[in-house]
């Protein structure tokens, strides 16, 4: 009977350790994918095409904005091409690598990094506040404003925030 008890309780512990783990996830297609994450938390980033793929966790336009994307250059891969309009360029924020890279907000003086991670018509800025404006939602939060760790947009443990209309 303890044996059994035992068994019981270890398959139970088991269970609960397999339903805690964070699935990757995965966009639908690579033009809906802003970029790529180590991690759900506590993680470098990767550039949206990096030939091995080597991170599970997509960052993906049709999960934040609850929509797919139609805006300019949708259904390409210039999707990803960085633009600048007037003022506004598309930029979501700047890696160091194309992989295994630590990130910084879009917009540092001075820039550090020089890998611009862009996404169609999206106009970006960093906050430790909320992502109040219109139509504006969280991409991604960073540890900090350069030399930063990375986080999925829904884990809500670092404090500055990549927010994107």
């Amino acid at each position: 009977m303890r044996r059994l008890i035992g068994i019981l309780f270890f398959t139970f512990i088991f269970g609960l350790f397999l339903s805690s783990d964070v699935e990757a996830q995965t966009c639908a297609t690579a033009d809906d994918r802003i970029m790529r994450i180590s991690a759900p938390t506590n993680a470098h980033g990767e550039n949206w095409s990096f030939g091995t793929a080597s991170y599970t966790q997509d960052i993906c336009y049709s999960t934040i904005f609850e929509r797919a994307y139609a805006g300019p250059r949708a259904g390409t891969n210039a999707v990803h091409d960085c633009v600048t309009v007037g003022s506004q360029s598309n930029r979501v924020l700047r890696l160091k690598f194309n992989n295994n890279s630590h990130a910084e907000t879009p917009y540092p003086t001075p820039a550090n990094y020089n890998i611009d991670v862009c996404y169609g018509d999206l106009v970006c800025r960093s906050t430790t506040g909320s992502c109040n404006l219109p139509n504006e939602r969280e991409v991604v939060s960073l540890s900090g404003s350069t030399n930063a760790h990375i986080e999925n947009y829904s884990m809500n443990v670092y404090n500055t925030k990549i927010c994107c209309s």
